[in-house]
């Protein structure tokens, strides 16, 4: 049946259209995926307009949490270093674990690079989930596909600032 007025307020429109295409429903809301629809600009309330025409990808209400917390980040001069940090560490992490270099002149213990090991492999699937959210992300801010995937494999590198920058890195042409 229809959404109850409810259930539509408050988010945008991308909400409202991945909802609607949760529940079956296919309105006016399902056909509207332009660029300015998936930004949230027309959603109605104000809101979107009056925050800079920032757009939701998913809950409103997360969403600006998530904005309020981190949504200035790429604009600060230690964003890339910190990305560049982040990619180098992990690269000694991954060498350390599987190199074997560290055991033979004794800076880590076989077994600690066994631990090693397992943590690499968390990281790599933490930032694969991370990953996939980054290029949902790019897709809905209107990215296309080749650059969503880049998002994704930034974001698999760099974990969650990839995220970040994903979400609130560049300008909207129309924004």
């Amino acid at each position: 049946g229809p959404a109850s007025a409810r259930d539509r307020a408050g988010c945008s429109s991308a909400t409202r259209v991945a909802r609607d295409a949760r529940a079956g429903r296919a309105g006016a809301n399902a056909r509207r995926t332009t660029r300015r629809a998936t930004r949230g600009d027309d959603d109605g309330d104000g809101a979107d307009d009056a925050r800079g025409g920032r757009f939701y990808a998913y809950d409103a209400r997360t969403w600006r949490a998530f904005e309020d917390a981190f949504g200035r980040w790429p604009a600060e001069a230690w964003f890339a270093p910190l990305q560049a940090s982040i990619a180098l560490a992990l690269a000694g992490v991954v060498d350390a674990g599987y190199s074997g270099d560290w055991s033979r002149v004794g800076a880590l213990t076989t077994e600690q690079e066994a631990w090693t090991r397992r943590f690499v492999a968390f990281v790599a699937v933490a930032h694969g989930v991370v990953g996939a959210i980054a290029r949902d992300v790019a897709l809905k801010r209107g990215a296309d596909a080749t650059s969503a995937n880049a998002a994704f494999a930034k974001t698999f590198v760099v974990g969650f600032v990839g995220l970040v920058e994903a979400a609130f890195g560049g300008d909207d042409e129309d924004a």
